[in-house]
This record gives C-alpha cells, sequence and structure tokens, in this order.
C-alpha cells in the first residue's frame, strides 16, 4: 500500500503507537510519503522504526528531496515492510531515485520533478516486484502544473525496468494530488482505486479528493493484483475524526492486495 503520513517528523503531536498500529493491522509492505527532513535526518521514520518494532524493517532514501539540509519541507521517501512476509530482493539494499535534478542547486539539468520517486525491489511470498514511492507537486492546487510533472511517470517506469531487465510488475504508489480522472489523463494508464476520497479537512472529515494511488504499469502483467486499489477509512482507531487528523494523518492509505502463493511470472 501507500500512504501519506502528514509531516512525519514534524512537530509533537504524531501518536506513532497508533499509526504503527494501523501500518501491522493493515500491511505487508507500505510506501510512505511526506517523511520530513529535520537538520539532515529523519527523525520521524526513526521513531517509527522503533514502535513498529523488530518484525518490521524499512529503507528509506539517503538524501531528501529537494536535496537541501537546510530546506524544512524537503522529504525523504520510506517503503517499510513485515519481515515475516516481504523482503528485498537480493542485491537491494536502498532505494533509487529515479535520475532527475534533486534540487540541491548543483545541476544545471532540467528539475522534472520536485520530489522525484525513488524505488526499490522487494519479494513476497513467489511475488517479487519494483515499489516506487512519490508525492506530487502540490502547485497551489493547479490540475494543469500537476499534470505537467506526473506526465513524467513514464519515464520512472522506464527508469524501473532498466533497473531490473525482464521484471514486469512495476508498481508506484502515493499521493499523486490527482483524483482518478485527472491522473488517467496525465498518464494513460488505467485508473482503479475505490473510495470516495483519501484526503480529509481540519475536523477529520472526509472530502472528495481522491488523491491518493497505486499506478501498476500493465496489468495484464501483474496478474497477481486481486481486485482494485481501495482507499481504507482507518480513523476509527483514533478517539474521533478530529484526534486522527491531528495525530495521525490528513490522508487515508491505499491499499492493494495481490497473489503471492502462484509462481511468479516474470
Amino acid at each position: 500500500g501507500s500512504w501519506n503520513l502528514k509531516k512525519l517528523g514534524h512537530g509533537s503531536s504524531k501518536d506513532f503507537a497508533l499509526v504503527a498500529k494501523i501500518i501491522d493491522d493493515n500491511f505487508d509492505v507500505l510506501a510512505i510519503v511526506e517523511v520530513m527532513q529535520k537538520q539532515g535526518g529523519h527523525p520521524g521514520y526513526d521513531s517509527l522504526m522503533t514502535t513498529l518494532g523488530s518484525t518490521w524493517a524499512g529503507v528509506v532514501t539517503s538524501e531528501p528531496r529537494p536535496n537541501n539540509a537546510s530546506d524544512g519541507n524537503a522529504e525523504f521517501y520510506a517503503i517499510v515492510y513485515r519481515t515475516a512476509r516481504a523482503r528485498p530482493c537480493a542485491g537491494w539494499t536502498a532505494l533509487i531515485y529515479h535520475a532527475d535534478n534533486d534540487g540541491s542547486g548543483n545541476s544545471t539539468a532540467p528539475d522534472l520533478f520536485s520530489r522525484e520517486p525513488a524505488f526499490g525491489c522487494f519479494v513476497a511470498g513467489n511475488f517479487d516486484f519494483l515499489l516506487a514511492a512519490y508525492h506530487a507537486t502540490w502547485s497551489g492546487g493547479d490540475i494543469e502544473d500537476i499534470s505537467a510533472e506526473v506526465r513524467h511517470v513514464d519515464e520512472v517506469f522506464a527508469s524501473m525496468a532498466a533497473a531490473r531487465p525482464g521484471e514486469g510488475d512495476l508498481l508506484i504508489g502515493g499521493d499523486f494530488n490527482l483524483v482518478s480522472s485527472d491522473l488517467a489523463a496525465a498518464t494513460g494508464l488505467e485508473i482503479s482505486t475505490v473510495g470516495s476520497g483519501s484526503t480529509l479537512n481540519g475536523s477529520g472529515e472526509r472530502t472528495a479528493n481522491l488523491y491518493d494511488h497505486l499506478l501498476v504499469h500493465d496489468r495484464q502483467k501483474t496478474a497477481e493484483l486481486i481486485g482494485a486499489e481501495e482507499v481504507i477509512d482507518v480513523r476509527g482507531e483514533a478517539a474521533d475524526n478530529k484526534t486522527f487528523f491531528r495525530t495521525v494523518s490528513d490522508h487515508l492509505p491505499i491499499v492493494a492486495r495481490f497473489n503471492t502463493a502462484t509462481a511468479d511470472d516474470d
């Protein structure tokens, strides 16, 4: 699955025990966005991994995006996994950024992504796959600007395919800041996310904005996917909706289910 964890590492209101419980109850592999940079580190991610405990492990990008330790809005990406159910592929010890201007000011190359996706390779049962985490630009909510960035995800899929030749199971999860119809128009992909909305207002009430998705590069090749990706409403884990918004996130997570028992097809 994927989850925007609302400025993970900023402030003191995050209920790490509740976040960890929701993850443990619902996921085996989870891409996390809005892992905030603080003094060059990622204290929110570190606290989450400590709270999840020894049955979970994770990988986090080595640098934030933009790559600027003084930028309080810079973000890392992380992917966490339940060690009894999943593991990194052999030889994969880190998340790899799609090649782009890193925002450090040291590159003259075009900066196509404000936070270019980063991906890793994982194995769950007999199913191996590449999973990228991605947090699209917000750009003041300008759909044209957001779509202009998101259109480049085809290049990200190409990077993923080149990193593991022959692998057909390519997935990008995260916060795309686009509803399904706009995301489909920007990517040319089938968007099947089920849910009335994945973002919350300040009172913790669900909005109509279904911004969180899991992109599947080729649904015929990824025949292991069971049903549609869906938003799961976990607000009931908190005392009330407003408490969820304040202590957990302003986004609901996305879950997708895969058949990991049959022989992998690539």
